[in-house]
């Protein structure tokens, strides 16, 4: 029953204000101004492209990124300690390919760059046998399921998941 009452008392109050007598055309005037104020504001605040710090982050990544990388060490899940690793490179072409050595096997692939997001996929692999094919295995997994973002200096590559953890830290080769 409140709930009605107010229902009516609303409809009454619109009424009284844009359906009421002569007297009251100056406040309907004034409050269609404002809607039509308002409307034009928010289709106005949407629409622009905010230029700047994004696209100079991006065009840093793209300069960055391209080189020879030694991979220093690997993290297999979050929380678990850093291995070590020997002989493990990615090569980032400008073209968006890539292409290294796993601990066992040569590897290549392609990659995205989206500013700090990338994605690493069509990864194929030579099949050696080699004592460690089970650490190779976790590495593949990580470039192609758990690598979502990266952080590049100079010298220093950085690759994470979706949470912000380390999961794979390089080093420039020269």
């Amino acid at each position: 029953m409140l709930q009605v009452m107010f229902w009516y008392n609303s409809w009454a109050c619109y009424r009284s204000i844009f359906c009421g007598p002569e007297k009251k055309k100056p406040m309907r005037k004034y409050l269609s101004l404002c809607v039509i104020a308002f409307c034009l504001f928010c289709s106005c605040a949407g629409s622009k492209r905010v230029t700047g710090a994004g696209d100079a982050d991006a065009a840093l990544y793209r300069r960055l990124l391209p080189g020879k990388w030694s991979v220093i060490s690997m993290k297999r899940d979050p929380g678990a300690p850093a291995e070590q690793l020997a002989g493990v490179t990615l090569s980032f072409g400008t073209d968006s390919s890539f292409a290294g050595k796993a601990p066992c096997n040569s590897i290549a692939g392609t990659y995205t760059l989206n500013g700090p997001q990338i994605r690493l996929g069509q990864i194929i692999s030579t099949e050696m046998a080699c004592p460690f094919l089970e650490q190779e295995s976790h590495y593949l997994r990580l470039l192609e399921n758990n690598i979502s973002r990266l952080s590049v200096t100079a010298d220093k590559l950085l690759l994470r998941d979706d949470a912000g953890n380390l999961l794979l830290e390089g080093v420039r080769e020269n």
